[in-house]
């Protein structure tokens, strides 16, 4: 949340809980599941989708999303 602010979409399919983020160049799915015998969430992983030209570094993508305004 500090780094790309509250995400576009959230769906819980439990156990797990997914963000999804959209800018113009990705859309980025952040995963998380609960840690074993406690309530909090941890993403384990996530998913990029880039539009146009691959970019082995999501560097694009991820600055992209960290420049949106929260909100």
């Amino acid at each position: 949340m500090k780094l790309f602010g509250p995400p576009a979409e959230r769906k819980n399919l439990p156990p797990s809980q997914i963000w999804t983020y959209h800018s113009t160049v990705c859309d980025v799915k952040l995963f998380f599941y609960p840690e074993i015998g406690k309530s909090a969430f941890r993403a384990l992983t996530y998913q990029i989708d880039e539009r146009g030209a691959y970019d082995a570094t999501h560097n694009t993508c991820l600055s992209s999303l960290a420049k949106l305004p929260a909100g």
